[in-house]
């Protein structure tokens, strides 16, 4: 007999699972705002039941409940509990990812709209005479000031 597998591997797995789906984790959109690299919750509880996962809609919210307990996934305003409903949940992973991204978007935009002296410029004119730094921590996030 073989021996059944602990619970936080159990649900490793089934976030390798879920995440190796293409059809799930996509760009999203909702009231003109994009949401990048979200699964939704409706979606994803018929995945799991579809997939053996879940015996049933309401087992498949207790799955969802569970990885966002644990840390897996995470509504992407966190606002709500895993439902089974049109909500965008998002692996924790993938929001490090692109907290990082978007950090290094804004301060090389930043970086271009100024002088070499630090002064924000405005079609080549200094429109305000402000300094920016940009700090860098040991977790490498970058941070605006």
């Amino acid at each position: 007999m073989a021996a059944e597998k602990p619970p936080d591997e159990k649900y490793k797995e089934l976030v390798r699972k879920i995440r190796s789906d293409p059809k799930l984790i996509r760009s999203r959109s909702y009231n003109f705002k994009k949401y990048p690299k979200c699964l939704q919750g409706d979606e994803t509880a018929k995945w799991l039941v579809d997939n053996g996962e879940a015996k049933d809609a309401d087992e498949a919210v207790a799955i969802g409940q569970k990885l966002v307990e644990l840390g897996f996934i995470h509504h992407v305003h966190d606002d709500h509990n895993f439902k089974n409903d049109k909500l965008f949940y998002r692996f924790r992973v993938d929001e490090d990812k692109l907290e990082a991204t978007q950090s290094k978007l804004a301060a090389l935009t930043l970086a271009a709209d100024c002088d070499m002296k630090g002064n924000l410029l405005k079609k080549g004119k200094v429109k305000w005479n402000i300094r920016f730094f940009v700090l860098k921590s040991k977790e490498k996030k970058t941070v605006l000031l």
